[in-house]
């Protein structure tokens, strides 16, 4: 058994942080870049941050939990935008629920009250999600979000396999023009029908411009299948204000055999300390 209180023991624990009460969705861009665009005043009251992953659920009909990236909208605009995949799912109108969390000390987590950080909103004709009032929570300021610190943007799927061990395995070059590090777990969607997968990714043959889905995932996702993956981790607070966002890698959709970079398209953003 797991002594809590052992000396030298290091525990963290995942707690909600802020809540998004019953926004509605103001659009849903399937052909955008996977993620959800929210007003940045909105993101200010809640204490929430660009890149950060959020939970997303929808109050107003029978739909699927999504998660994703955060986006800045306009100041003022009150946009909730589901960008990509998730726009399957969510429609404009739609009351959602939007939650994120933080990983919090085990000390400091136990001696937290239940209440997070809470934003609710008014729906008023042509402004949408104005915000009512807010209940504040109490975050330490030690803890860790959760961001998305690579993105494969509208990656053609170029082959499945039932056999082998569960992957996503993608030519070597692509991973390290993403930053992506062999065998970390990925989240990646179907721009077909809005499927969401997660398993880990593995390097494959550089040069060949492979994505390889094996193990279960070939059940649900086809060859020639465009997806979005997102790797993600847990940065320090301080850390994760500055990261501002994915490095993201785009691919020239004129060559539909393999992925090729195109590389004036390609965003970089430097999310992990330099050694």
């Amino acid at each position: 058994m797991v002594n809590l209180n052992r000396e030298g023991l290091h525990l963290a624990s995942e707690r909600c942080i802020a809540e998004l009460v019953h926004p509605v969705v103001t659009g849903a861009e399937l052909n955008y870049k996977g993620s959800i665009t929210i007003d940045p005043r909105t993101l200010k009251l809640a204490g929430l941050l660009a890149g950060q992953m959020v939970y997303i659920d929808n109050v107003g009909r029978e739909g699927p939990p999504w998660r994703t990236y955060i986006v800045e909208g306009k100041p003022g605009k009150g946009e909730i935008i589901m960008n990509g995949p998730p726009a399957y799912h969510f429609k404009k109108g739609d009351p959602v629920t939007i939650r994120g969390g933080g990983l919090i000390p085990y000390g400091d987590a136990s001696k937290m009250a239940s209440d997070h950080t809470r934003v609710y909103f008014r729906q008023n004709g042509k402004l949408p999600n104005r915000v009512d009032h807010v209940e504040y929570g109490d975050v330490p300021k030690l803890h860790w979000r959760q961001m998305c610190i690579s993105k494969l943007h509208r990656l053609t799927v170029t082959e499945t396999s039932l056999v082998g061990p569960e992957a996503l395995i993608v030519d070597a070059d692509i991973l390290n023009a993403g930053g992506f590090p062999a065998g970390i777990e990925v989240q990646f969607t179907s721009l077909k029908d809005g499927a969401l997968r997660r398993t880990c990714i593995q390097p494959g043959p550089r040069g060949t411009g492979m994505a390889r889905i094996q193990g279960a995932g070939a059940r649900h996702i086809t060859a020639g299948t465009l997806i979005v993956t997102l790797a993600e981790a847990w940065l320090p607070y301080e850390s994760a204000i500055k990261a501002g966002g994915p490095q993201v890698v785009f691919f020239d959709e004129k060559t539909k055999t393999r992925n090729v970079i195109e590389k004036p398209k390609r965003e970089r953003r430097q999310v992990y300390p330099r050694s």
